[in-house]
């Protein structure tokens, strides 16, 4: 999902007048006409007007902002992110935190506000990812094809120790 804060290089809490000044900001740079370069030059600022465009469109009205930042939240929630309500950095905890520590945004540094169980679940330990399990397999794989691997020389040892005597 795109994050329409981070087009517009504005926060969650930015005021209407700071959309519309970002808006022209960079309408003004990447609108078509101004951008006469080569073809595919043209056709990328004319992709990143229009997302622009989307963006104060949505952001702009009310209800569309509202509805799309709760949209927002909720994807980000899924991934195991967190929005900074500061400058609109995505941002991602990965070390456990402490009972009396505060996650803050790795851009603005501003306190990242989270739920009970956001912090609960943040407080824990990190579980063994998919690839740490992958390679446990694998070592124990390995651990027993070489276990198959010495028992099958020791019984070709032990066949040629017969032999002799």
């Amino acid at each position: 999902m795109l994050n329409y804060f981070k087009v517009l290089g504005v926060g969650p809490m930015a005021t209407p007048a700071q959309l519309k000044a970002a808006y022209r900001r960079l309408a003004l740079e990447h609108h078509p006409d101004t951008n006469s370069g080569s073809r595919e030059e043209a056709e990328a600022a004319a992709a990143r007007f229009r997302l622009v465009a989307e963006a104060y469109k949505t952001l702009a009205n009310d209800e569309l902002r509202q509805e799309y930042t709760l949209k927002l939240l909720e994807h980000l929630h899924e991934t195991q992110r967190y929005l900074c309500f500061g400058c609109g950095a995505v941002n991602r905890i990965t070390r456990p935190i402490a009972e009396t520590q505060e996650p803050v945004c790795g851009v603005c540094g501003l306190v990242i506000p989270l739920t009970d169980s956001d912090r609960e679940r943040l407080r824990q330990k990190p579980g063994r990812g998919r690839r740490s399990k992958t390679l446990d397999r694998i070592a124990s794989e390995a651990k027993s094809l070489a276990g198959e691997i010495a028992w099958a020389a020791l019984a070709v040892a032990e066949r040629r120790y017969r032999r002799k005597f």
